[in-house]
């Protein structure tokens, strides 16, 4: 994957280096193709996601004259977390 620092991540910010390697260690790498959806709203979330390539837009659906259509109300990029919500389930 890319050669992101993994502890340079905001979610790691005032733990150290072997705290969040140790962390690491019970992760994952995955790749996924463009377009595919990591989660659903409303789901639970179990993994905390960090992203190491690309771009990941988080969509809500917008109702307009019976008409509903996915907008995208966050873009997240290199570094950011994505599924805040795994802390707390």
């Amino acid at each position: 994957m890319g050669d992101l620092d993994h502890t340079a991540s905001p979610v790691f910010q005032g733990i150290s280096v072997e705290a969040v390697d140790s962390l690491y260690g019970h992760g994952r790498i995955a790749s996924y193709d463009a377009g595919h959806s990591l989660f659903e709203r409303g789901k639970e979330a179990n993994e905390l996601m960090i992203l190491q390539e690309g771009l990941v837009e988080l969509l809500f659906p917008l109702q307009i004259i019976g008409v509903t259509r996915d907008i995208t109300m966050e873009a997240k990029q290199v570094g950011d977390v994505v599924a805040w919500s795994a802390l707390v389930s």
